[in-house]
């Protein structure tokens, strides 16, 4: 019974019917926000060979804070999210917060720059050093 599995295991098996789809019923575009949560590192693994797999057929787009998932993915599969910059100015009577540049970034990671870094670290690494942008 559904009530009886666990969150993740749920999560694993729609996410799995979704992308086993025939190809003639899956959509153009898959957008899987946050797809990891209570799935187990083995699960992960599945999930993203199943998802590289679907991408021969659909456009798959991925929102993920999961710098484990992002290892089993290619650097050129991979666009980094930016948020502008946000500026605080205090003045005596208020705190106000300006956006400088009021637009989201969205940058394509390219081989060739992380070439020399990539021999030493996994993308989740150089993620977590803030090597690929995305973080505060």
């Amino acid at each position: 019974y559904p009530h009886q599995l666990s969150d993740g295991s749920l999560r694993i098996m729609i996410l799995i019917t979704l992308l086993l789809l025939p190809e003639a019923e899956k959509p153009s575009i898959i957008i899987l926000d946050e797809p990891e949560p209570g799935v187990h590192s083995s699960g992960l693994e599945i999930i993203a060979s199943l998802i590289q797999q679907a991408s021969f057929h659909s456009q798959i787009i991925i929102a993920t804070q999961s710098s484990e998932l992002l290892d089993f993915f290619e650097v050129d599969d991979v666009v980094v999210v930016n948020r502008p910059e946000i500026i605080i100015e205090e003045t005596s009577s208020k705190i106000s917060l300006t956006n400088k540049e009021k637009q989201t970034i969205y940058n394509r990671l390219d081989q060739d720059s992380l070439k020399d870094w990539l021999h030493e670290y996994t993308l989740s690494e150089l993620w977590a050093k803030n090597v690929l942008g995305g973080r505060p």
